[in-house]
């Protein structure tokens, strides 16, 4: 099948040809792959352009890290058990949010141009809140843009911030825009595929079949990988490969805030956004306003829905005094096993047994082992040899 690039697309093609500086080819590159026709005969043209636009994205990554330390730093030390950012646009709401949610005092209406902290306390639970300056059309071409979205990669969570009062999907498609162009995925599985570089033995692919092989093994030696064993558990398609192998790309948990809940036209706003595709794939989206007690209600239960939309669980360790007021906070899924070792090594090593009393167990005090999944709220107490 013939390629048939359109005039546009001839037209990019020289333009990221002729570009020099490496923002450049990484800005003109995306332009001319967005104007490449989606269909078999273009398959390998655009295969060959992700994996030359995977190594731009590297070396750039690689060029910010190796400046980092250097000029005016725009990060903010994790604390807490968690941080999560409050993302929007221009007076979208952002200040008033972080202000209803934590004890801190950001000017409200006035932009910002620093990371705002605050701290939200759920049940012992310390949650950092940081309000990130505006996002804007084509952040990522400036100094700030980049800044303030290297802040939302280093996030647990990232809250977007809707204006109720403006059109929510235009807010919404460009902010996950200007996430997308840095490698920033929101509610996304990462493709099943794992590589391990090895130092000989050539690419060993395991998990697809024979005939689909090769079209891998020549993506691979595109990106100067010669010895890799390849583990694939699930359906993919090349671009899957280019992604895996895209340092770039960082995934995400998003939820949505909406603000200004009590003006007019912001209920069918509101069901605008919750009701199209784009949205569906946001685990939890609220409707809120500062304004009003039912706005402020919605508010007033976002910390618990934070909280799990971390996948935190909170686990209350128990000894002959009693129970501790603070829970300790774990990732969901952790063991009996994994407590012990953040305990103390002692505990893990000369562990016996343990009791737990909560929602992981039919009955209250029953003893478990090292292989025991805990739940949110359990109280454990360890027994050691």
């Amino acid at each position: 099948m013939p390629i048939n690039l359109s005039h546009e697309a001839m037209q990019a093609k020289e333009q990221y040809e002729n570009a020099i500086t490496l923002s450049e080819k990484i800005r003109t590159l995306q332009e001319y792959l967005s104007l490449i026709p989606d269909h078999k005969g273009t398959d390998n043209l655009r295969q060959t352009l992700k994996t030359k636009l995977s190594k731009l994205k590297a070396e750039s990554e690689e060029a910010r890290l190796r400046r980092k330390g250097t000029g005016v730093q725009f990060h903010l030390k994790k604390e807490g058990d968690a941080q999560v950012v409050l993302v929007g646009v221009s007076s979208s709401g952002k200040s008033s949010i972080l202000a209803a949610l934590t004890s801190a005092k950001p000017e409200i209406g006035v932009p910002t141009s620093v990371l705002t902290p605050g701290m939200i306390d759920y049940e012992g639970v310390q949650i950092q809140a940081v309000e990130v300056p505006a996002i804007f059309k084509d952040a990522n071409q400036s100094v700030m843009g980049r800044q303030t979205l290297g802040a939302v990669r280093n996030a647990d969570l990232v809250i977007l911030i809707i204006d109720l009062m403006r059109d929510p999907l235009e807010q919404l498609k460009l902010i996950l825009n200007e996430f997308d162009s840095t490698g920033i995925k929101l509610n996304r599985i990462p493709p099943p595929v794992e590589i391990k570089k090895t130092g000989s033995g050539g690419i060993q692919i395991i998990g697809i079949l024979e005939n689909e092989k090769q079209d891998v093994v020549q993506l691979l030696f595109e990106q100067g990988i010669h010895n890799a064993v390849v583990t694939i558990s699930g359906k993919i398609k090349l671009e899957d490969i280019v992604e895996t192998l895209d340092r770039s790309i960082i995934y995400l948990t998003g939820i949505i805030i909406c603000t200004k809940g009590d003006v007019k036209g912001s209920a069918e706003n509101f069901d605008r956004l919750k009701n199209r595709p784009i949205a569906k794939r946001f685990p939890l989206i609220v409707p809120t306003s500062v304004m009003n007690e039912e706005g402020m209600r919605n508010v007033k239960i976002l910390p618990p829905r934070i909280f799990h939309s971390l996948g935190l669980i909170r686990v209350y360790t128990k000894d002959e005094k009693g129970v501790a007021k603070r829970p300790m906070v774990l990732r969901k899924n952790t063991t009996v096993e994994g407590l012990t070792k953040m305990l103390h090594k002692d505990f893990f090593q000369h562990f016996k047994h343990a009791k737990v009393w909560g929602t992981s167990v039919k009955h209250s005090g029953t003893q478990v082992g090292l292989t025991h999944t805990l739940e949110d709220a359990d109280v454990i107490q360890v027994y050691i040899k």
